[in-house]
C-alpha cells in the first residue's frame, strides 16, 4: 500500500526533473546578460538572445554574451540614429565597461 504522501512527493519530483530540464536545455542555447555593477555581481538589467536587448539607459557595467549570436552595444545619439558602442562577438564577457557604461542603451543582435 502506497501512502499519499509517497505520491505527493514522486509527483513533486517529476515535475521538477521536468521544469529544471526544461531550463538547462533552454540555457543551452545561452543568452547575452547584463549587470549593474561590475564583476556580474547586482542587479540584472536584462537576459535574453532577442533582436534587440533593452537595458536601463546608461547603467550597464559587465556583460557576458553566452549566445551563439554577436551583439552591438548601442547608445542613442539622436532621431533614429545609434552609434556602436562595443560589440560583444559569442561566447565574450567584459567584467568592467568602464566609461563605456554611461552610454549603452539597447544591445542589438548581429547575425
Amino acid at each position: 500500500m502506497t501512502n499519499t504522501w509517497m505520491k505527493a512527493v514522486t509527483v513533486s519530483g517529476l515535475i521538477m526533473a521536468s521544469t529544471l530540464g526544461g531550463t538547462l536545455a533552454a540555457n543551452a542555447v545561452g543568452t547575452l546578460e547584463v549587470w549593474d555593477s561590475r564583476n556580474f555581481q547586482g542587479t540584472v538589467l536584462a537576459e535574453g538572445i532577442g533582436e534587440v536587448v533593452d537595458v536601463g539607459d546608461n547603467r550597464a557595467q559587465s556583460t557576458i554574451n553566452g549566445s551563439v549570436f554577436g551583439y552591438s552595444a548601442r547608445n542613442i545619439a539622436g532621431p533614429n540614429i545609434s552609434e556602436e558602442v562595443v560589440y560583444f562577438p559569442s561566447g565574450t564577457q567584459l567584467q568592467d565597461d568602464g566609461a563605456q557604461n554611461n552610454k549603452v542603451d539597447h544591445f542589438d543582435r548581429v547575425g
